[in-house]
This record gives C-alpha cells, structure tokens and sequence, in this order.
C-alpha cells in the first residue's frame, strides 16, 4: 500500500493479514489469523482474540492488543502500547515511550534512549536490556514473575517491584533506583553515581555486588537476618551503618532476611611479556661460571630491545665494576 490511501481497514475472522504499508493510518482487527506488518511512518492500531503479531518498521505511534497471542514488535516510535492475557510479548525499541501489560504472558524488551518505558505483567517473567533516555524513566512491576534488568549505562530513574517474585538488576551508575519487593529474593551488581541514591525493600533476601571503588553512605537493616560486609565494618544488632570514600552517593537496604555486601573485584588482564622482558630473565640466569664479558653481552642485547630498561641498566653498571671498565 503506498501513500494513498489515508487509512487502511482490516477485519477478519480466521484469515491472516500481511500488509506492507507507508504513511497510511493502519487498523487491523482479527480472530485468528496471523497479522505481519512493515510499516513505515505510519499509525497502527491492531487487535487479535488469538492471532499472532508480528510488526515490523517505523511507527509514529502504535497500540497493539491480543487476548492469548504472542506479540512482536520491533520498530522506532514515538509511543508504543502493547498488551496480551495469556501470549507472550517481545519488544525491541529504538526511542519513545513504552507500555507493555500482560497477564502471565512472558515479557522480553530491549532498546535503548526510552523517554518513558512501563512494563507489567501477573505472573509473567519481566526481562529488560537497555537503558533511558537522559532524564527517562523505567518501571518493571511482576506481581508473581520474576524481574530482570540489564542497563549497561548510565540511567536515571529505575522502579522496579515484585510481590513474590526475585529481581536481578545489572547496571551502571544508577542515578535513582527504588527496588522493592514482598518476599522476593533481590539481587543488584553495579554502581551508583555520584550523588545518587539505590533504595532496596524486601523481605526476602538481599544480595549487593559492588565495584571496590563504590563511593557512597551504607544504612544497612535486618530483622531476623545476618548480614556480611566485604567492606570491612561489622554490624551491630542487624543494622549496619559505614561510609565507603567520601559517601556522595547513598545506599539504603531493608530486609527481613540475609543481607550480603560483596566486592565485585575485576580480574585484571596480564599483559604479554616483552622482548627486553624475556632476555632480562635469560640474562638473570647466566651464574659466576660464565665470563663476565658475556654477562655483559646479555645485558646489551636487553637494551638493544629496550633502551629504557632500569634494571639492564643497573646490571650493566655492576658488571662494568667488577670488571674495573669505565662506562
């Protein structure tokens, strides 16, 4: 369909709908059949009792509704709505804002610069791997899922809750996360920024992984838990109060369980070894059996490969000594 017609209409019972449509408002209503849009700079409005939605391209705006289908939408908005009772949802968006709701139908999002992003589900698992838009906000609420969040970069305001459902949340300088939960696990490996803030509620346990380097104030409480800290100060009748550098950020855990304060401490790569390295060791080697001429020709062949090398350098200047040759 090109530019002409307006407004492209589709009702259908059983049949699939395949459309390929540029600038026209598209409405799309189905029983059964499969709908399998490519859509660019178009309004899309489609509903199914039990087909599958696959859309495709560049929405203005789009809201997409089904009763038991599975939901695919992959496309640059500026505003997408999509929900399913029972039938999953996979969302991968480029910008705009975000609603995703479904009743125990799995939810799987990513996409990155979202101005806004609500994703909920009943008994639904919620996984989630991107990040906000500067000044965007991201909530995730499962009642009995589990939730699942991946930010690789800095983000700004993160609600993230569950009733009984775990939370897993990986990132990097969350500027405001506010995490709760009624009895779910709760599990956090990042940072928080400078002057930011994490707040994490549950009665579940709750593990913290946190880079060596974290600068932030710790308030820290259990009841009925134990809770460890890898950061040396020791706890006092479940509460735990310590500052990490100057304290610009501001940490707060409440549990009714176990709480864990670990470093996260990153492997460091060993560098290869250099040439000057590997003949400074042969050259270390050679004992009071071997002439010091020769001693001193190994020394050489280090500063042939580096001239820079400190210790060949200081060899060298011991040899010349026992040896009585100037330099």
């Amino acid at each position: 369909v090109s530019d002409e017609p307006r407004e492209v209409q589709v009702d259908t019972r059983s049949g699939s709908v395949n459309l390929t449509v540029t600038g026209s408002r598209v409405n799309v209503s189905s029983m059964q059949g499969q709908v399998v849009l490519k859509l660019k700079q178009t309004d899309a409005n489609v509903s199914t009792v039990s087909g599958d939605v696959d859309v495709d391209g560049e929405l203005i705006t789009g809201q997409f509704k089904s009763v038991s289908g599975t939901m695919s939408v992959r496309a640059s908005a500026s505003r997408v709505n999509v929900s399913s009772g029972n039938g999953a949802v996979t969302l991968n968006l480029k910008g705009g804002e975000a609603d995703v709701s479904t009743m125990s139908g799995h939810i799987s999002a990513q996409g990155n610069r979202f101005v806004r992003g609500m994703f909920e589900s009943y008994t639904g698992q919620i996984q989630f791997q991107g990040g906000p838009e500067k000044n965007g906000r991201l909530q995730l609420k499962a009642h009995e899922g589990a939730v699942n969040l991946n930010i690789p970069g800095t983000s700004n305001d993160v609600i993230v809750s569950t009733q009984t459902g775990a939370i897993h949340i990986q990132g990097e300088d969350f500027e405001r996360g506010w995490i709760e939960s009624r009895s779910g696990n709760v599990t956090f490996e990042g940072n928080v920024s400078a002057s930011g803030a994490l707040d994490v509620q549950t009665d579940g346990s709750v593990d913290l992984l946190l880079p060596e380097t974290v600068d932030a104030n710790f308030r820290i409480s259990s009841v009925g838990g134990h809770i460890e800290n890898a950061f040396g100060t020791a706890p006092d009748n479940g509460t735990l109060d310590f500052k990490t550098g100057t304290g610009r950020a501001w940490i707060n855990v409440k549990s009714r369980s176990d709480v864990w304060v670990r470093k996260h401490v990153v492997d460091k790569i060993e560098q290869p070894r250099s040439e000057a390295d590997i003949l400074y060791d042969q050259a270390m080697v050679l004992g009071d059996d071997v002439s010091v001429d020769d001693r001193l020709d190994a020394f050489r062949k280090v500063l042939r490969a580096d001239r820079t090398y400190a210790l060949a350098h200081h060899a060298l200047a011991k040899l010349y000594m026992i040896k009585n040759t100037p330099t």
